[in-house]
């Protein structure tokens, strides 16, 4: 996040290179992001390397998971994301940019979550004999 340009972004989308595959991925930024990245001050090309820090940021989304109620860190909401982007007919790996085929799916998918949109099986009804 610190290290997001300016430049890389492009109307309602951001394209990042991913520093572990150096391969791209666009992101799309909903209305809410557009507008506040508009009130932010442009010091330099980065976006927010110069008015925030590793530290304020990591402060930031431990309020934010602990407001939510969610257990576990940061990366949970890594998790929740791909598994909502399962859930709406998305891919978890396109969501996280991942490069390896089911790897976001085995590992940030919560099962949990995903089955509470799945349907009960239906009844088998019993024939008397």
């Amino acid at each position: 996040m610190l290290r997001i340009r300016w430049d890389e972004i492009r109307g309602d989308r951001l394209a990042l290179v991913m520093s572990k595959t150096n391969r791209q991925h666009v992101c799309v930024l909903d209305q809410a992001a557009l507008d506040s990245l508009a009130q932010l001050p442009r010091y330099d090309r980065i976006v927010f390397g110069t008015i925030v820090s590793r530290d304020q940021i990591k402060k930031v989304m431990r309020r934010l998971v602990d407001r939510t109620g969610l257990p576990g860190s940061g990366k949970y909401l890594r998790r929740s994301s791909a598994t909502y982007a399962e859930i709406s007919g998305l891919s978890a790996t396109l969501q996280l940019g991942h490069q390896t085929p089911g790897m976001a799916y085995r590992h940030y998918v919560d099962q949990v979550i995903l089955s509470q949109v799945r349907k009960p099986v239906p009844a088998i009804p019993l024939v008397a004999g």
